[in-house]
């Protein structure tokens, strides 16, 4: 059996929802490394933008549920089949500098921290992370086969789970000293699927109003009714692009400028090349939040105007 996992570089409330027709035009999909942007301040330096934490002692995905105040684990789970609708499991990679990393949560909006035991921040945006929120940056420690173990400086303590899912933190231990017979610290990086994947091309379309979002030119507007979008209708058509900290920008090609989400409404960039996203950008880019993942339902949450 094989295992994909992930090799970390050298060692809240809508009000809308959109459904993505993730089909449309599917022939004019392309590879999302074509549309790598600007990485300056945007923490994308890693390979996927989310990943599970699956424990091979506990057999159990690492969850953050919102309606509890410690982290927790799911019931037993192949680490190769992560259901799509389940939403606490998945965790943006952030950057935490220094050569730490955090780990997010996009459907609590909150971080991994460690406080003696494990626990969720309190609610912060991924690209947000505060310079002195030291109890939520986490050391990434080869543990062997492929396997990470996550070491909290501040806390000098490993993330642990324990074969009923219990999560806690270690006894101390310093990052560089893991026992070998320390099996309950030991996690698979598994890559998570993201809601909607950069160098996709899709449509957003709302089930309420049965319209679908286009874009004119410098202005957006909404379809006539219907979800059903013919193929020489290019001002209907977003190419999804990696905008870092786990963020999507959506670019139009025949506009060729980004979506944007103004003071007073949502608007469009001046004229601007899907690969040159600006990292100054802040109103382009947007939080995908699952409503219905089963349905393919989402909602687009843009920090800076919350």
């Amino acid at each position: 059996m094989w295992l994909a996992v992930v090799w970390f570089g050298s060692l809240a409330s809508t009000s809308g929802s959109f459904k993505v027709l993730s089909d449309t035009n599917a022939n004019k999909s392309f590879e999302a490394s074509a549309y790598d942007v600007d990485t300056e301040d945007t923490n994308s330096r890693y390979g996927w933008p989310s990943v599970a934490l699956w424990s091979p002692a506990a057999k159990r995905f690492l969850a953050m549920n919102k309606n509890k105040k410690a982290m927790t684990a799911t019931a037993r789970a192949s680490p190769l089949d992560l259901p799509f609708h389940w939403t606490y499991e998945r965790f943006i990679v952030v950057d935490a500098g220094g050569g730490k990393v955090a780990f997010h949560n996009s459907v609590n909006n909150r971080f991994i921290k460690m406080h003696n035991k494990m626990m969720l921040s309190p609610i912060k945006a991924a690209r947000d992370l505060p310079s002195k929120w030291d109890k939520e940056r986490f050391q990434v420690v080869d543990a062997g086969d492929g396997m990470i173990a996550l070491h909290s400086p501040t806390n000098n303590r490993f993330v642990t789970m324990d074969k009923n899912g219990h999560v806690r933190a270690s006894s101390k231990k310093s990052a560089n000293a893991l026992p070998a017979n320390w099996n309950l610290e030991r996690f698979y990086a598994v890559p998570a699927r993201p809601w909607i994947e950069a160098g996709s091309v899709v449509a957003l379309h709302s089930k309420k109003h049965n319209r679908c979002i286009r874009m004119t030119k410098d202005r957006m507007e909404t379809t006539k009714t219907g979800k059903n979008i013919p193929k020489n209708w290019p001002r209907e058509i977003f190419t999804v692009v990696d905008a870092g900290n786990g963020m999507v920008a959506l670019h139009n090609a025949h506009s060729n400028r980004f979506v944007s989400m103004r003071d007073k409404g949502m608007g469009t960039t001046p004229e601007k090349a899907a690969n040159a996203l600006p990292s100054k950008w802040g109103w382009e880019r947007f939080v995908v939040i699952p409503t219905k993942p089963q349905e393919n339902e989402i909602a687009l949450w843009q920090p800076d105007h919350n």
